[in-house]
């Protein structure tokens, strides 16, 4: 009889050892975006607000929000489009905006100073709308609305997201990294 319960003790403790390692192993095929790689990626859109700095002109220099209509206000140039373009994109297009009409050889920097916020429904503690945070997955966002209900979905949620003037919906595995201005809606689960 102690023969057998030994065998059987070792290999439970091998079973536990298999999912222990099993549970450590990464297997997320998305990268983290560093944030000078933002700039590049990042897509401006109706929310955005960023600090654009016009060396040596404070009156130009600010902080912009992204209007509805996806432009940005400058003193001089006034409204100027900013929806759909990268960081740099539009930073070339207020430069070139700026020469040589109203300034020689201008030099611009922008950042990031707020992103759209995102929208958290369903079957979480506290559904509303909350601050985007770079690299935030899905599974962080819900935890940032106090996590799952008893009765949600625990391993996947739907993302709605509009991306190059299309809405699309699809759904997700917690560990997707989302992006600003998605909405999240956390199903029920019904067993």
């Amino acid at each position: 009889m102690k023969k057998y319960s030994f065998k059987f003790g070792a290999l439970l403790g091998i079973c536990f050892f298999m999912l222990f390692l099993n549970a450590c192993a990464v297997n997320d095929k998305q990268t983290n975006i560093n944030e000078q790689d933002i700039h590049r990626v990042y897509v401006l859109g109706t929310g955005d607000k960023i600090d654009v700095v016009v060396y040596g002109q404070e009156q130009i220099s600010g902080t912009y929000i992204v209007d509805s209509n996806g432009n940005i206000a400058l003193p001089l140039i006034e409204s100027i489009s900013a929806r759909g373009m990268s960081v740099d994109e539009l930073q070339k297009h207020i430069i070139d905006a700026l020469s040589p009409e109203y300034l020689q050889d201008p030099k611009v920097s922008i950042q990031i100073n707020q992103y759209r916020d995102i929208y958290i429904l369903g079957e979480v503690r506290n559904p509303g709308k909350y601050n985007y945070v770079p690299n935030m997955t899905l599974l962080q966002a819900i935890a940032v609305a106090g996590g799952h209900t008893y009765r949600a979905q625990e391993n996947q949620a739907e993302i709605t997201r509009q991306s190059n003037e299309k809405i699309e919906t699809f759904n997700a595995p917690v560990k997707t990294f989302i992006e600003p201005g998605d909405t999240i809606i956390v199903k029920r689960r019904w067993f």
